[in-house]
């Protein structure tokens, strides 16, 4: 089995596509962890790759705590890539600054307080004698800057065959790294010389070829026992001097050993951590109280404008009830005016139709009495109604009676018939006159010019 023990940072991306096509049931650290117990390590073409917390010991997930077999197993090959360790620095730093919000400050200030990836906490080197065991018990120590020869040298201890290492770059920089000056640089250099002393080493190894393959790392990471030993007395020793101290009550500090590395680091960020996360309370307190005066200002504003918005409503309530009352008002009118229509029509047919019977009858009178003998009465009825003296005959006088009859008739049919038609043509005409409002602005309009709509009083013939 393959184990790939990847410090991040470190090229992983580029890395991993290469054990991808050696090793297609590469799977990762988390996965491995959930599924430990149906998993033979023995299996042929079996990979793993993670970050495995970035430690050998003490956590879950940690590379020794999860793989205890490659401890005393030599046919479990194990790689791990190292980095220059100033830019390694870097790319932790822009990292951090994406994924972990907790990172802040300069670049300058970061290099100062180093980074939880750093070789020597990844791989538990304590000082630089335990440097060599370290890189003994793996397989292959690679190099970001010689990613090719890295793994050649690792496809030929596995039996695979050489590919081309794919350059994939995945982060952010900006100009801070370009801007760090020479003397940065060497104050870098000498707060961290075990970091250069491991990178080194590590050249030097790949540079000659130098792998486990050959049956070296027989006893691989018997360091860790001993530097975790070595912590556990200091500790020890500490907690000792510090029981001293209070029984002495002395008044002096009594001089304590150097914290190891790692909780030196640890230390100095949860510092930063609570300082960060007091500047910002207070500046979640400030922007809770502009949050406040701003929605209150908005309340206020919102409040003013529902008023005013409730006063319009009830205004076009009021418009609204008042035009639909006259709306009502003039479709009554409307239909009592059809109403008055239908009744005249009813009426017109009705005389029409006794106009018709009585030219009828004239008609068959005339020629009844047409030729009856003259009457000798002298009296006779001129033509406009009024009795003449003289002799006329019977027919003659039916006839003017009758023609006096229908002339009278005719005219009450035609002022009906006007009648009529101005209440079936101009009913709005009407209504507008009887309301004194324009239906269609509902203002007041003047009094019609139509003689016929002005009169108070309805004709003698309409009535």
């Amino acid at each position: 089995m393959l184990v790939y023990y990847h410090i991040p940072k470190t090229a992983g991306t580029s890395c991993k596509r290469v054990l991808e096509s050696w090793y297609p049931k590469l799977i990762r650290d988390t996965e491995f962890s959930d599924k430990a117990c149906s998993i033979d390590l023995a299996e042929d073409g079996l990979g793993l790759a993670g970050h495995f917390a970035c430690r050998l010991v003490g956590h879950p997930l940690a590379l020794l705590d999860l793989v205890p077999d490659l401890r005393s197993n030599t046919e479990h090959c194990l790689l791990t890539i190292l980095r220059d360790p100033l830019e390694h620095a870097v790319s932790a730093y822009y990292h951090l600054k994406d994924v972990d919000k907790d990172v802040v400050g300069s670049l300058t200030a970061f290099l100062e307080q180093g980074h939880p990836f750093q070789h020597s906490m990844a791989l538990g080197i304590p000082s630089a004698e335990y440097i060599e065991p370290a890189l003994d018990s793996f397989s292959v120590v690679g190099d970001t800057a010689d990613m090719q020869r890295s793994l050649d040298l690792l496809a030929d201890i596995v039996g695979k065959p050489k590919i081309e290492v794919p350059e994939i770059r995945i982060g952010t920089r900006d100009p801070q790294l370009l801007s760090l000056t020479a003397a940065e640089r060497s104050r870098f250099e000498k707060r961290w010389p075990l970091e250069y002393e491991i990178y080194e080493a590590a050249k030097d190894r790949l540079r000659q070829g130098i792998g486990s393959g050959d049956g070296a790392g027989r006893n691989r990471f018997a360091y860790v026992d001993e530097t975790r030993s070595a912590i556990e007395m200091l500790r020890q020793q500490l907690d000792m001097r510090r029981h001293e101290a209070a029984l002495a009550n002395a008044g002096v500090v009594l001089a304590m050993p150097e914290l190891p590395l790692e909780m030196t680091m640890l230390l100095a960020k949860k510092d930063d951590q609570i300082r960060e996360l007091e500047r910002k309370i207070l500046d979640a307190d400030e922007r809770s109280a502009l949050l406040r005066s701003t929605l209150n200002a908005q309340r206020e504003t919102a409040t003013e404008q529902r008023n005013s918005l409730i006063s319009k409503l009830q205004v076009a309530n009021d418009r609204y009830a008042a035009l639909k009352e006259r709306i009502e008002e003039r479709e009554r009118q409307v239909k009592e005016s059809r109403r008055q229509i239908q009744e005249l029509n009813s009426k017109l047919e009705t005389v029409e139709a006794a106009r018709v019977d009585a030219v009828q009858r004239l008609t068959a009178i005339a020629e009844t009495h047409g030729n009856a003998p003259e009457m000798h009465d002298t009296t006779r009825i001129h033509s406009s109604g009024a009795p003449t003296s003289g002799p006329m005959g019977a027919g003659a006088a039916w006839q003017l009676a009758m023609a006096t009859f229908m002339r009278d008739l005719e005219g009450a049919l035609s002022d009906i018939r006007t009648t009529v038609d101005q209440l079936d043509t101009e009913p709005s005409t009407r209504l507008t006159a009887s309301s004194g409002r324009d239906p269609e602005t509902d203002n007041a309009v003047p009094a019609s010019s139509d003689p016929d709509l002005s009169d108070a009083k309805p004709s003698p013939s309409q009535s």
